[in-house]
C-alpha cells in the first residue's frame, strides 16, 4: 500500500530555547490520512538523499525541529494486517529561517545633522533563528533600488540625504537560503536650511577693498564677481572662487565700471544657501593706470 498523499507541508516556528537560541526550526508534516491505514514513517532525507531523521505515527501528522534549508521527505504506512506499502516519491521541500519580527532604530521621520547634512540611520533586530547573515536593500521614493548591502550581524547603520526612502532586510542561512523579507514602511528625512552669509561688509575702496562677513557655519563659501557695461543689464562673472574664511580681497586691477560680488555657502552635496549680493563701483580717477 503507497502512501500517495502529502496533503500539507508547513513549518511553524517557536520561540528559540534559553540560554543559547537554537538554529533549528519545527516543522510539522501532515499526509493525507489513508483508510485502512494504522501507522505512518516518514522519513526526512539531505537533497543528497542521505537520511536526517525517520519518525513514526499512528496519525498522519508528525513534526520534527529541522536547521533551514531544503530536505526531501517520503512516507508508507501500514494497515491492520501488518502489511507495509512502499515508500511515496521524495518531495522537495524548504524550511527557511524564521522571520524578523521587527526592526529598532527607524523612524517615520527624521531630520539631517546640521554639520553633515545627513541623518544616521541605526538598525538593529534580534536574530531570528536560522539566520547566518542578512541583505539590506535600500530603495528611493520611486522604488527604486539605490543600495545593497550584506551584514553578518543583526544590525545597520548608514548616513541619508533629505528625501523618502524604505528598505527591505531578508534573512539568509549559510547556503544562502532566504527566509521572509522585512519590509519597512516609508521614512522621510527632511533637510535643513543651510546658513546664509551675514553682514557682508567692504571695508577700505575700490582696489583696496576687502569684503569681510560673518560664518555661521564650517561650510565653504562661494565668492563671485561680475561686471556691469555701461548701458547694459547683464552682469559678466570675472571671477569665482570657494574659500574657507570669512573675506576677500577685491583684485587691484580692476577697470572703471559697476561691479557686484555674491556670496553663499554651499554644503558637499551641492545644496546652497541664499546668496547675498553687495554691488559697488570703481569711478575713472581712481582705476590703476
Amino acid at each position: 500500500m503507497a502512501l500517495w498523499g502529502l496533503l500539507l507541508l508547513a513549518f511553524s516556528v517557536g520561540a528559540a530555547p534559553p540560554p543559547k537560541p537554537s538554529q533549528q526550526v519545527k516543522v510539522e508534516l501532515e499526509w493525507e490520512e489513508i483508510v485502512g491505514s494504522t501507522f505512518y514513517e516518514v522519513e526526512v532525507l539531505r537533497k543528497n538523499k542521505t537520511l536526517v531523521t525517520t519518525l513514526k505515527s499512528p496519525t498522519p501528522v508528525m513534526s520534527v525541529h529541522l536547521e533551514p534549508g531544503y530536505y526531501l521527505v517520503r512516507g508508507r504506512v501500514r494497515d491492520h494486517f501488518n502489511t507495509q506499502g512502499e515508500w511515496s516519491r521524495p518531495k522537495e521541500f524548504l524550511v527557511p529561517p524564521k522571520k524578523i519580527q521587527a526592526i529598532a532604530g527607524q523612524s517615520s521621520q527624521m531630520q539631517v545633522d546640521p554639520t553633515t547634512f545627513m541623518a544616521p540611520l541605526k538598525l538593529h533586530w534580534d536574530p531570528p533563528t536560522g539566520a547566518h547573515h542578512y541583505r539590506i536593500v535600500l530603495f528611493n521614493q520611486d522604488g527604486k533600488e539605490i543600495a545593497k548591502h550584506e551584514s553578518s550581524q543583526p544590525q545597520f547603520s548608514l548616513s541619508l540625504r533629505p528625501g523618502v526612502y524604505s528598505y527591505k532586510v531578508t534573512p539568509l542561512t549559510q547556503d544562502g537560503v532566504e527566509g521572509e523579507t522585512f519590509e519597512s514602511p516609508s521614512m522621510v528625512v527632511k533637510s535643513r536650511p543651510i546658513p546664509e552669509v551675514d553682514d557682508v561688509i567692504m571695508e577700505g575702496e575700490n582696489q583696496k577693498a576687502l569684503l569681510q562677513w560673518k560664518k555661521k557655519t564650517t561650510l565653504p563659501t562661494s565668492v563671485r564677481l561680475e561686471y556691469q557695461k555701461h548701458f547694459s543689464t547683464r552682469w559678466t562673472r570675472l571671477h569665482q572662487s570657494e574659500i574657507v574664511e570669512s573675506q576677500w580681497s577685491v583684485p587691484p586691477d580692476l577697470k572703471p565700471g559697476k561691479y557686484r560680488v555674491l556670496l553663499w555657502n554651499r554644503n558637499r552635496f551641492g545644496d546652497v544657501s541664499s546668496i547675498k549680493t553687495l554691488e559697488f563701483v570703481i569711478k575713472p580717477q581712481e582705476s590703476v593706470l
